[in-house]
């Protein structure tokens, strides 16, 4: 598992506060562990790309989830989109 976080606590709370439904029963701390999951170069079969800009956008198809990681590591969201892959296709 990477060793990845939100950048501030605050941002931690705001995401975890605008997603926490897509994600029922977890507390902030489990959230994050799913974000970490989601990141970890170990997960399994993803759709994923580094931005020309380092930001790493991870999306995995069978069970919606979608994660962005700042290049030095910390993780700049994770939800469920709305409109899952289409979303993604974006």
């Amino acid at each position: 598992m990477i060793k990845s976080t939100y950048l501030t606590e605050k941002k931690l709370k705001s995401h975890y506060k605008n997603h926490k439904n897509d994600f029922p029963g977890l507390i902030s701390d489990e959230y994050v562990e799913k974000a970490k999951d989601l990141l970890s170069p170990n997960f399994g079969m993803l759709c994923g790309f580094i931005s020309t800009d380092g930001f790493s956008f991870m999306y995995q198809v069978s069970i919606y989830e979608f994660a962005l990681e700042h290049p030095g590591g910390s993780i700049s969201t994770f939800y469920k989109p709305e409109n899952g892959e289409m979303h993604w296709n974006e």
